[in-house]
């Protein structure tokens, strides 16, 4: 059996071309890798290294892709599933739930490479449904959001749910419960949570209900504390229809923007403008202004490009609402998704079409208001158009579902915004690079290339080939394991290849799944990587 080694050919697009070899990890079945994850400002592959059976455990080794770091061994119950890693600057969470889905295990990996495990059963008269979200915020609180159900006992003995909700958990930054509320449902359509938005002083919790059979709608933030306890709430369907893509606390107010609606939003034709709307902690409305896609057309020279953007059938995602000291900036980007595609179908979801998440993102517009909330300045600034493939669970999601997804994992081409300068992907000929665009001159700065391609030269690592043949970790099992993962994979590629070809899709995202490659923009770099199956490698590079 053959092993091979890859020489990547990375161009660099600036000045001149460059090549540029990848460093690289070896791993023995394509089964080992569970993926790569951004930790902190850094990035690392978990890998299943084996089943302990005296305590029984499953080990895992994070193996960093920044060489200065040591790789670290973490030892979880048996059958546990790695649900997802939260990650800020300071500290990561790899959050695991148990087979049964009633225990939770937080392992939380420092700054200093240190980890820490904490976990979290409940009661148990209680049973978990699962975890549907996470977020971690500002002060290193981690907001967890199961379902559950009260289990008790009728006359003749039999187990029964008593009572059924939502349970909300707050751990503190050093991993203890800090607060635990549970809300009970009432009837058989309840709301559900369907976004965190962490802030510094808690978190913002979105709650839709969603029933288009019977044509209900209805959405709701809840603001919350450190521990969870709720603070303020707010409709957002009370006089039409207001969906926020970006929260952010200021100056003990809570400001809201994204579009909206009038009346229904079953009866809705096509969404009316932009909002921004600004609460106190407790829920109360200080201000809400709307500004109506022909108003923002007036106060634009570019009338061809406004009159694209500006039509009611596109839609705004608020990338970010930055404070300023005259007021609030407001980052956004503006897509569509697939044609008839109703109002209500794309807010609700469930009715999708096939092809209603291949979503096109076109330019960015900056919106400037003053603090009260009135536009003083809107600009288009231009950049190449994207297509995104909303795959897996995405497809029959609702809008407020999918945005809270796309920004939690960052699927648009914005990735930040610091001192007036957007990071994002740009996309030239249908292949991604890190680009920088200053918002005061539209200057964009292009860098280098993100992603890469291996040429593969085919040679026998005789001492590679050994340790492998050697290895009890390679079982007849593990190796035919090991060849439908090849055949699969190859399938696969086979298929995106085909997808493109038709669909021009620029990035596929599928919540929750393994991807073999993509790419980290961490605090000041940014790493692409690749999971070979035929190499037995982690290929990845710093690429600028």
């Amino acid at each position: 059996m053959k092993t091979f080694a890859s020489t990547l050919l990375i161009l660099l697009v600036s000045s001149f071309v460059q090549a540029q070899e990848p460093n690289e990890l070896h791993y023995l079945n394509s089964n080992q890798i569970r993926g790569v994850y951004q930790l902190g400002t850094e990035a690392a592959v978990l890998s299943f290294i084996e089943n302990r059976s005296i305590d029984k455990k499953d080990v895992f080794t994070l193996s960093y892709l920044n060489e200065q770091y040591k790789p670290l061994e973490i030892a979880i119950p048996e059958n546990s599933q790695l649900h997802t890693v939260e990650s800020s600057p300071e500290t990561a969470i790899l959050i695991f739930e148990s087979r049964d889905r009633q225990e939770v295990y937080n392992v939380y990996v420092t700054a200093n490479s240190r980890v820490e495990y904490h976990s979290y059963a409940g009661e148990a008269d209680y049973r978990s449904g699962g975890i549907r979200e996470t977020a971690l915020n500002q002060s290193g609180n981690l907001i967890m959001v199961r379902n559950y159900s009260e289990m008790g006992l009728d006359d003749k003995g039999k187990e029964v749910v008593l009572e059924h909700g939502t349970e909300i958990l707050n751990f503190d930054k050093s991993g203890n419960l800090a607060g635990r509320r549970l809300e009970k449902a009432e009837g058989t359509v309840w709301s559900t949570v369907v976004g965190i938005t962490p802030i510094p002083e808690g978190a913002v919790l979105m709650y839709e209900l969603s029933d288009y059979k019977n044509r209900e709608y209805n959405l709701e933030i809840r603001i919350c504390d450190n521990i969870g306890n709720v603070t303020g709430t707010y409709n957002l369907t009370q006089d039409g229809g207001y969906f926020p893509t970006d929260i952010v606390s200021d100056n003990g107010n809570i400001v809201l923007s994204g579009y909206y609606v009038k009346g229904s939003v079953f009866s809705a034709q096509k969404t009316e403008g932009l909002f921004l709307t600004i609460l106190d902690k407790q829920g109360g409305l200080q201000n809400r202004s709307t500004f109506d896609w022909d108003n923002l057309k007036s106060n634009l020279k570019e009338t061809k490009r406004s009159d694209f953007i500006f039509t009611g059938k596109m839609k705004v995602m608020v990338e970010k609402i930055e404070p300023i000291n005259s007021g609030y900036q407001i980052i956004c980007e503006t897509y569509s998704s697939g044609g008839g595609t109703t109002t209500a179908e794309f807010l609700l979801g469930g009715n999708s079409t096939a092809n209603q998440h291949v979503i096109t993102v076109y330019d960015f517009v900056v919106f400037q208001t003053d603090k009260s909330g009135e536009l003083t300045s809107v600009n288009i600034i231009p950049k190449q158009e994207c297509n995104i493939d909303m795959g897996g669970l995405s497809k029959r999601t609702g809008s407020m579902a999918m945005a809270n997804l796309i920004k939690k994992y960052r699927v648009f081409p914005f990735q930040s915004y610091n001192n007036g300068k957007i990071s994002f992907v740009n996309y030239k000929n249908h292949e991604p690079y890190y680009a920088e665009l200053n918002v005061s001159s539209k200057e964009i700065t292009e860098g280098k290339k993100i992603t890469f391609e291996p040429v593969i030269e085919e040679k026998v690592d005789k001492d590679w080939e050994a340790a492998k043949s050697n290895s009890g970790a390679l079982s007849k099992l593990d190796r035919f394991a090991q060849k439908t993962d090849n055949f699969s994979n190859k399938l696969d590629e086979a298929g995106k290849k085909l997808e493109y070809a038709v669909e021009k899709i620029d990035y596929v995202f599928r919540p929750y799944g393994k991807s073999n490659d993509g790419y980290y923009m961490l605090s000041n770099k940014v790493v692409s990587y690749l999971i070979h199956p035929d190499t037995y490698k982690v290929f990845y590079l710093y690429v600028n």
